[in-house]
């Protein structure tokens, strides 16, 4: 019955802006990734192996999720417990990707002005989480929307 049934313009609404969020964050990302990374200090050769690091984690786990969430009992559907969990991986993975440096210099292990190892793990830890929410909620979500219409 909930399948089928016609959804009111405010729930048609609200699937937007979850949209419109999603594609905001993808925005940031693509505008502000690439100059994190080079601001930070990693050479373009390892940079190109960060955008694909994402892909490929999503190319296995994602089926992997998406049966969990066909199988998922929650009382809050099969759906929203991932979309809440993304969600908040999406969160992190921006504030790790905006503050890696930050992040990165309270936890150095050294004292000189060399490139410091954990900025750049942090950054691409927070760029790869941030990536691979924003994918994985995408594809979970549209087939939640798909029930919709």
């Amino acid at each position: 019955e909930e399948l089928n049934r016609r959804k009111s313009r405010s729930e048609l609404v609200l699937i937007s802006l979850v949209v419109f969020g999603i594609e905001i964050c993808y925005a940031a990302e693509t505008a502000f990734v690439s100059p994190i990374l080079q601001k930070i200090g990693l050479p373009l050769q390892l940079m190109t192996m960060v955008w694909c690091l994402s892909p490929i984690l999503g190319f296995f786990t994602c089926p992997i999720l998406g049966g969990l969430s066909d199988g998922c009992k929650s009382r809050l559907g099969r759906r929203r417990p991932f979309i809440i969990i993304y969600s908040i991986g999406i969160i992190v993975g921006l504030i790790l990707t905006g503050y890696g440096q930050v992040i990165g210099n309270l936890i150095k292990t050294t004292k000189s002005n060399e490139i410091n190892t954990w900025v750049i793990l942090v950054t691409i830890l927070g760029v790869v989480l941030l990536d691979f929410d924003c994918d994985g909620k995408k594809i979970l979500f549209k087939s939640k929307v798909l029930v919709y219409f």
